[in-house]
């Protein structure tokens, strides 16, 4: 097997055919998400297939919770002061059912981690709540459990469909006492309250240097990793490496100059590559 490092053909027509090492990179797209000024909330701003409100934004409850009330219309929380006085949202997570970008009208997962009270008096009822319009909230209700319960819990909702709309939407999830009036924002009792933010749209335009235009020069993106398997007879026009990282041919190439890669640049030929340079 062969990484090469540098390739130097003499004119006239050559032909390599060397087996190498295949390297795959898998993309990412779930999204972190950051305190947001604008909707005053834990917010993704690009589509994704995942967003995640972390621990480091939403643990704790009262005024001990990092940017509180961290909802998107000032909703605050009642008589809590903290995790040793009450119970609160740890985090919070929203995902695509289908493992793909997260679009309007589809469906989504999702978890909220609660913290129940630590003086014992547990969690008496956990509330979510939905909304598509973040700036004029509407909410519906997703889901009621009714407790008591008294130690933590990871709380799952599967399949949940989003409203057909692209823009930013919400969940709150919502922990009570039994003092509570069960409402999205109430006025009476104890509960704690916490958003997520995320945002709904067309999956994003990636730019598919892996596939030639069929005219012109070439210019593979090397971060892309491509693993190129079409034939594609370039004629006069030529190979161009950008960026750093990977490439593999693994098809017949024609082209009028194979590249040379640079520092940080490697080409993989694999088993069924045949490159003819003229």
């Amino acid at each position: 097997m062969f990484k090469l490092k540098s390739i130097v053909i003499n004119y006239r027509f050559s032909a390599i055919a060397i087996l190498a090492i295949v390297m795959m990179v898998s993309l990412v797209s779930a999204d972190t998400a950051v305190y947001n000024s604008t909707y005053t909330a834990p917010t993704c701003t690009d589509v994704a297939t995942e967003c995640v409100a972390p621990s480091s934004l939403l643990d704790l409850s009262g005024t001990d919770e990092s940017n509180y009330p961290n909802t998107i219309d000032s909703c605050a929380d009642r008589n809590n002061n903290g995790p040793t006085l009450g119970l609160y949202n740890k985090n919070s997570t929203v995902t695509s059912s289908d493992g793909t970008y997260i679009n309007p009208g589809d469906d989504v997962n999702l978890s909220f981690y609660e913290v129940a009270d630590t003086d014992g008096f547990g969690i008496d009822y956990s509330r979510t709540y939905y909304t598509s319009n973040v700036t004029s909230p509407s909410w519906t209700a997703v889901e009621t459990t009714n407790g008591p319960w008294g130690s933590d819990r990871l709380k799952t909702i599967t399949d949940y469909t989003l409203d057909n709309v692209t823009g930013f939407h919400a969940f709150r999830n919502i922990v009570y006492f039994s003092d509570s009036d069960l409402s999205s924002c109430e006025t009476v009792g104890t509960g704690e309250y916490d958003d997520i933010v995320f945002y709904v749209g067309a999956d994003p335009v990636v730019t598919d240097t892996c596939t030639y235009s069929g005219t012109g020069n070439w210019s593979i993106d090397l971060s892309d990793d491509c693993t190129i398997n079409t034939n594609y007879n370039l004629g006069t026009n030529e190979i161009i490496l950008t960026g750093t990282g990977d490439v593999t041919f693994n098809s017949s190439i024609n082209v009028t100059n194979f590249p040379e890669p640079a520092t940080s640049q490697n080409i993989y030929i694999d088993s069924n590559a045949y490159i003819l340079v003229s």
